[in-house]
């Protein structure tokens, strides 16, 4: 088994090669790498961006204070 990198993929066949390896290379989905979209990844992220959104207000002093301290 082989990671679909292509990078992986060719060391994997020039390692393989006296062995007659069976070989598939994965193609891309309009112009995109293939593959599964990582869904509870993709929710964290907009769950992490409303509640960056919520604190905005607060984040700027709250950050320059940071700023000022570690300086």
């Amino acid at each position: 088994m082989a990671n679909n990198d292509l990078g992986d993929f060719l060391k994997i066949a020039v390692r393989c090669q006296d062995r007659e390896p069976v070989l598939h290379g994965a193609g891309h989905e309009a112009g995109l790498r293939a593959g599964t979209e990582n869904v509870p990844y993709i929710a964290a992220l907009g769950q992490a961006a409303t509640l960056a959104l919520q604190n905005m207000d607060d984040a700027g002093p709250r950050i320059q204070a940071l700023r000022d301290r570690l300086r």
